[in-house]
């Protein structure tokens, strides 16, 4: 079989298209190490809306960008944070979803149609990521990470997640352990 210059320019444009996506993959983050850290608990304040039903992309951004909204124009000091609630009877499709603001230490006005809620925790398994959103891991992979990492230390966790979101484009998800009576 002779090589002609047709099949030299696939096979460079080919691996030419590979390095380039491979280069940007890498500079996003893309290949950043994931470890699950053991770090002290506490409490925590969140005020925000809770969604409980099928899965809805329109309502739950709504409550993430006034959430964001709230913290972007300095109305409320505090992390964005979504809780993702796990229970048995929960749906393939449905979703539990408490969106909102974590509070800091300072006191804060309540937006109208927001309630507050208490965590608190002994310990967290956490998670941070600092990739770019585009090669970073679903949450549900994490929450498989820190779920079987919780195994290996012989811990349960509480039926939530913590999504936080930091304002320099980076997250952390935390499983909050449970209470031992």
């Amino acid at each position: 079989m002779k090589i002609r210059p047709l099949h030299i320019y696939v096979l460079v444009s080919a691996v030419s298209l590979i390095v380039i996506g491979y280069s940007v993959y890498y500079l996003l983050g893309g290949f950043d190490k994931i470890k699950v850290y053991q770090i002290e608990g506490g409490k925590w304040s969140v005020a925000g809306q809770y969604f409980e039903g099928e899965y809805s992309p329109r309502t739950i951004e709504s409550y993430f960008e006034r959430a964001r909204d709230l913290i972007l124009e300095k109305r409320m000091e505090g992390t964005l944070c979504v809780v993702n609630y796990y229970t048995d009877d929960m749906g393939e499709d449905n979703v539990k979803l408490f969106v909102g603001v974590m509070l800091g230490k300072d006191m804060t006005e309540i937006p109208q149609g927001f309630e507050v809620r208490e965590f608190e925790a002994e310990k967290k398994l956490a998670v941070f990521l600092s990739m770019h959103p585009l090669v970073r891991p679903t949450p549900p992979k994490i929450h498989g990470l820190i779920f079987g990492e919780a195994q290996e230390l012989n811990v349960q966790l509480q039926d939530y997640f913590f999504e936080l979101y930091y304002q320099d484009n980076s997250m952390s998800i935390e499983g909050f352990t449970a209470k031992v009576d």
